[in-house]
């Protein structure tokens, strides 16, 4: 790109950034993931309110039923969450080979995207 005068805002909006989004997007589902993972973590460890702690309340109180009820509402925020991060990678990697692949693997088990 150098070659045919092309300015580093050039280079970078049209090379550098395309390369690196698979990789950006790879690390947002693993970010998506943790990040759940942490604030439940801290708040069994030191909240007053939210999900963990009230996991952690029934658990004083042996409330099984109520457990899996706030386990359950975590499930469905995750696979909300996650759905969310794979639809904004199919918008934005349309080009890459790897969501080609994915699309293919779909079609030929009858699925649809």
């Amino acid at each position: 790109m150098r070659s045919l005068a092309a300015t580093e805002s050039q280079i970078f909006w049209m090379l550098r950034l395309p390369t690196a989004l698979p990789f950006i997007m790879a690390g947002l589902e693993v970010a998506m993931v943790f990040s759940l993972i942490g604030a439940i973590v801290a708040e069994f460890v030191g909240a007053e309110s939210g999900l963990g702690m009230l996991i952690q309340s029934m658990n004083f109180s042996m409330d099984v039923a109520g457990q899996f009820a706030v386990l359950f509402i975590l499930a469905v925020m995750g696979l909300g969450l996650n759905g969310a991060i794979v639809w904004i990678r199919r918008r934005v990697l349309f080009w890459d080979p790897s969501q080609k692949s994915t699309e293919i693997g779909a079609s030929a088990k009858g699925g649809k995207l």
